[in-house]
């Protein structure tokens, strides 16, 4: 559901905006770049990959391949983010400028994300650590 959520908000977030530019069109949130280049779709399917992962583990039966191939469906979500976040890719500058956020505030949006994503990066090498021992 919370995927689905978060899909769903990435999808609409050039059309739904908070902002608007002198001709009344949403400003979004997230850099346009990310549409252009297809990086967007790209992230989107490595999180619905990352559910289907996520799912089959307590459906399918265990594999070294289905698990490699889950390990790094896993790593790739995070691993896009924190590349995005530190090359400055992820917010939209014109929506920054429209809501006259100080220069602070992208800041730390990035370096929360970064935070989040290595901590998803730690729980999934643990995880996967922890669910090799049992096998």
């Amino acid at each position: 559901m919370v995927t689905v959520l978060f899909t769903t908000f990435i999808l609409l977030s050039p059309v739904v905006s908070t902002e608007t530019d002198a001709d009344g069109d949403a400003i979004g949130l997230f850099s346009p770049r990310l549409w252009e280049t297809g990086e967007v779709h790209l992230f989107i399917a490595l999180v619905i990959a990352s559910l289907a992962f996520a799912y089959a583990r307590h459906h399918v039966r265990w594999s070294v391949p289905f698990a490699v191939a889950g390990s790094l469906v896993d790593l790739a979500c995070p691993l896009m983010l924190i590349w995005l976040a530190a090359n400055d890719r992820l917010l939209n500058p014109a929506f920054v400028q429209a809501t006259g956020w100080p220069p602070s505030v992208p800041r730390w949006i990035t370096t929360g994300l970064v935070v989040l994503s290595i901590g998803t990066l730690v729980h999934t090498v643990l995880d996967g650590l922890a669910r090799a021992r049992r096998r």
